[in-house]
């Protein structure tokens, strides 16, 4: 049923659902900005937008960029960072790649995402 209703019953919209779905995927992932999050150290906006560069490798430099930046310039701040420590064709193969596996992992992200708001 949520996976074909879930927008609906949860009066969000696709756009919003699949949102969640690939921060939970990533938070799966990502055991330090999972623990920020937990201990409201970052916010969900915050979180968001980590998970978009974030990995295993670099996690810790990005949380630690998210954690001194406002909101409202961190997207500016990742940019540059990405910018800085990535080429041009790692940052190309992460969006289809998100692509994919968003629909390929929407199981496992919708248990993330329950696990995550029962806490």
């Amino acid at each position: 049923m949520l996976r074909n209703d879930g927008p609906r019953v949860l009066d969000i919209e696709v756009s919003t659902a699949r949102e969640w779905l690939r921060v939970g995927r990533e938070l799966l992932q990502l055991a330090k900005t999972r623990s920020a999050f937990r201990e409201g150290r970052l916010s969900d906006t915050k979180v968001r937008s980590v998970t978009r560069l974030a990995t295993a490798e670099n996690e810790g430099e990005l949380l630690d960029i998210a954690e001194r930046t406002a909101p409202s310039q961190l997207g500016t701040a990742l940019a540059a960072w990405s910018a800085r420590n990535e080429d041009e064709a790692s940052r190309n193969r992460r969006h289809p790649r998100d692509r994919w596996q968003m629909r390929s992992q929407v199981p496992q992200a919708l248990s993330a995402a329950s696990a995550m708001t029962a806490s």
